[in-house]
């Protein structure tokens, strides 16, 4: 990480591993369906999308689609949408 090397070059007697935080950055987002009752789809974000998605038709790929709480509104409604994630 570049701000770890600029800390490090600035401190060298500074053990890094010994100061950084015990943090899961990622703790959220591993139970999808905690992770989907937290971050429903708004009406705002709905209308939004479905209006983007007729004004530019498809098909559409929702890249980095998650639990698919933007492809699955859009392909329930009919549109050609595929999900990908990792």
């Amino acid at each position: 990480m570049h701000t770890n090397r600029i800390y490090k070059e600035a401190n060298p007697d500074v053990n890094l591993e010994a100061v950084m935080l015990d943090f899961d950055n990622l703790e959220g987002y591993r139970d999808a369906d905690t992770y989907d009752l937290l971050n429903e789809l708004s009406e705002v974000e709905s209308k939004f999308y479905f209006d983007l998605a007729v004004q530019q038709g498809g098909p559409i790929l929702d890249v980095a689609c998650g639990t698919g709480r933007f492809t699955i509104p859009l392909a329930e409604r009919g549109f050609d949408i595929t999900g990908l994630d990792i």
